[in-house]
């Protein structure tokens, strides 16, 4: 019924222009039927969007309850049966993508977004979640090229959102390019001055540059009365970075009385208690680190390390490995490994991996030197 009625107002307004461009319609009623042909265009999007129209928003906020909730297997269940009867409808669409993306199922939640870009719709900023949801996926899976072509569709069709260009600078920072990031970056400033996800950016550049301007961007978000975790976990990068431990260490556990699966910052107090040499703590940090962050590698390397300071070699072994499941070729895991079953006489398996890692990193003159000194034992 809704596609005979879509049809037919197509086929009626064909054939009004045509009466229009003919001349054929009477002067008198030619505003009468210009007001016709605007409704009906209007009638036109409305049912181009019927699903959103006819959607149940009841089940809609259930499923977002559960997403503030992180009960994201109960938001996936409702929204993926809304999507069985509303194919095309973005609501459904974005909070489904971000429900498999939060839950890590990124193989379901790749084809759907990768369908539900190329949907014309006037909800424009479900639209852009889906443009910035999508590049997540890609940047988790270390595909920033196509991450960064997701989002330069996404800036051609909504060039006014800042959170495209924030994103897209994340991309570029990715790949080490500087100075696209910084010019996505000030682009999204100039957009939007208060944006969260472009200051935080330009947070994390100044933390490894500029110290100084690092803290006139904390005092942005303490004047802005926007400190999330996020901005407090940076603080105590700020002061790691100044060399106050002491209060690093009390902001990050500070964060970890209120939130106790913030990653990052067991992360970062299982690197202070590491560079104290109390490894049994560092140990504890980076474990629980993994448990709430599995795809968290330098977690996995700083655990290979603890574990070698304590001379536990199979669960340095196993560290490492673990890390390469998630990131095979990634130079410092297969240093660190090559290293290990050099310290532990394992000389065939350190030779194997130190190859590996000199073909990634050839300018390394002192694993170079090793990986030569274990060849010729080897024939010795």
């Amino acid at each position: 019924m809704l596609k005979q009625l879509f049809w037919f107002m197509n086929y009626f307004r064909r054939d009004f222009k045509k009466l229009i461009l003919g001349g054929l319609v009477m002067k008198k009623y030619y505003h009468y039927l210009i007001f016709l042909f605007v409704i009906i265009a209007v009638l036109q999007i409305m049912l181009k969007n019927f699903d959103i129209l006819a959607l149940d928003s009841n089940l809609l906020e259930e499923a977002q309850i559960y997403m503030d909730k992180k009960e994201y297997a109960k938001a996936i269940s409702i929204l993926e049966n809304l999507l069985d009867d509303y194919p095309n409808n973005i609501k459904v669409i974005s909070l489904l993508g971000k429900a498999y993306y939060y839950s890590g199922e990124y193989l379901k939640a790749l084809p759907i977004l990768e369908q539900a870009i190329h949907i014309e719709t006037t909800y424009e900023s479900e639209k852009v979640d889906i443009y910035l949801t999508l590049s997540s996926i890609y940047h988790k899976k270390k595909n920033y090229d196509r991450a960064i072509k997701v989002l330069l569709n996404g800036i051609k069709e909504f060039p006014n959102q800042a959170d495209l260009y924030s994103d897209l600078a994340t991309e570029y920072f990715a790949i080490n390019n500087e100075e696209l990031a910084l010019k996505q970056l000030e682009k999204a400033l100039t957009l939007d001055p208060e944006n969260y996800s472009a200051n935080l950016n330009m947070l994390d550049y100044y933390l490894d540059t500029n110290l100084d301007k690092a803290w006139q961007y904390l005092m942005f978000f303490y004047n802005s009365g926007k400190v999330t975790f996020a901005v407090k976990y940076r603080e105590g990068l700020f002061w790691y970075k100044k060399g106050q431990k002491d209060k690093a260490r009390y902001i990050f556990e500070e964060i970890l009385e209120k939130k106790p699966n913030y990653s990052r910052a067991l992360y970062s107090l299982g690197h202070i208690y590491f560079k104290a040499e109390d490894y049994d703590k560092a140990r504890m940090y980076f474990e629980n680190a993994i448990k709430y962050q599995t795809d968290l590698v330098e977690a996995y390397i700083m655990l290979g390390l603890t574990y070698k300071r304590m001379s536990d070699f199979k669960k340095a072994e196993k560290a490492y490995l673990k890390g390469l499941e998630i990131s095979p070729d990634h130079p410092l895991i297969l240093y660190n490994l090559g290293i290990l079953y050099y310290t532990f006489d394992y000389r065939n398996k350190a030779i194997e991996v130190l190859e590996k890692y000199l073909s990634i990193s050839p300018e390394d003159q002192k694993a170079q030197e090793i990986f030569e000194k274990l060849k010729n034992l080897i024939k010795d």
